[in-house]
């Protein structure tokens, strides 16, 4: 069973710039993982707010795909994701459509990174709630210069 992170926040929440940490790195190829905390993940660093639900699902099996072909089956993936529920971009049903038999992790980005926005973190968790292979995870830090060290600590204890 695959550990799928999803970093999760709206658009602008500080997603990608603490999965650029995470990895120390900007860019990432479909055919390769990347090592974070001794473990090897598949990244995709654009969430589905950026691309859509069709979209993100395209991408994130083509980077799968990728890295089986290359004969690696990757058992850990770290992706930017966006708690939507807009019929055009359900994200419940793209975790369905992706992660259908993972262990699952929404790590929920509680404070934008200017602190003007703060999810709601009950309403995530009731949303997510029929799927039983999903557990949300609150990284609360307000710090932005301290988020990312509070991340890579939850990490440590999920992975």
């Amino acid at each position: 069973m695959r550990k799928v992170f999803l970093i999760t926040g709206f658009q602008n929440w500080g997603k990608t710039f603490l999965i650029q940490k995470m990895f120390k790195r900007t860019k990432y190829f479909y055919d390769k993982q990347y090592k974070y905390l001794g473990y090897n993940f598949c990244v995709q660093s654009q969430s589905n707010d950026d691309l859509g639900k069709d979209g993100f699902e395209k991408i994130m099996n083509q980077r799968i795909s990728a890295l089986l072909k290359n004969g690696i089956n990757p058992t850990h993936i770290c992706a930017a994701f966006c708690p939507t529920k807009e019929d055009k971009n359900l994200s419940d049903e793209i975790i369905q459509n992706l992660f259908p038999n993972d262990e699952v992790h929404i790590i929920a980005i509680e404070y934008k990174w200017c602190l003007h926005a703060k999810l709601q973190i009950k309403e995530i968790e009731n949303y997510y709630s029929h799927l039983k292979n999903v557990k949300v995870y609150v990284l609360s830090e307000k710090d932005q210069s301290k988020k990312s060290s509070a991340l890579n600590e939850l990490l440590k204890l999920l992975l």
